[in-house]
């Protein structure tokens, strides 16, 4: 048995909702951090879960997406394999 779980919430603008499981919550959480949707594309709420069994907790992070970057702050260009 783990110790601990990832989950992944996606909540689209018309209702549905859509679930993953993740047996490495770190790695999990690494990609759900790194989310930003496109430009032009329905509202989402994402929801990720740590549920840590040892101590009965669960940690929670909540972000909508698309997120969108002010046209100052975006970049002109992008360097492949770095983090934007």
């Amino acid at each position: 048995m783990r110790d601990e779980l990832g989950v992944l919430i996606v909540e689209e603008a018309d209702g549905k909702v859509g679930v993953q499981l993740f047996s490495d919550p770190t790695s999990a959480k690494e990609s759900f951090d790194n989310l930003v949707g496109e430009p032009g594309q329905k509202p989402q709420r994402v929801r990720f879960l740590k549920v840590i069994d040892k101590t009965g907790q669960a940690e929670v992070w909540v972000k909508d997406l698309p997120i969108v970057v002010a046209e100052t702050d975006r970049k002109d260009h992008y360097i492949i394999g770095e983090k934007v």
